[in-house]
């Protein structure tokens, strides 16, 4: 589906499916950068970005929570 070229990357938590795309050279992201994209891109405010995480953090890693936490922390819209 993704060759169809319709697609930027894909999106997915799990670790052997990410593997498999590292392989392939398939762009992908997780769900907790996702968000940070969507509020880099004016789809998500802060606050509600926030509220998604939280709702994600027992799912991520505490590395992976941290670095969107902090990304948004210093979020600022130019």
């Amino acid at each position: 589906m993704f060759q169809s070229g319709q697609f930027d990357a894909i999106c997915s938590d799990d670790k052997r499916f990410l593997k498999r795309l590292r392989l392939f050279q398939v762009p992908y992201m997780t769900p907790a950068v996702l968000i940070a994209v969507l509020v880099n891109n004016g789809k998500l405010t802060v606050k509600q970005a926030l509220q998604k995480l939280e709702s994600l953090s027992p799912m991520i890693s505490d590395e992976e929570y941290s670095t969107v936490r902090v990304f948004l922390a210093g979020w600022r819209r130019e």
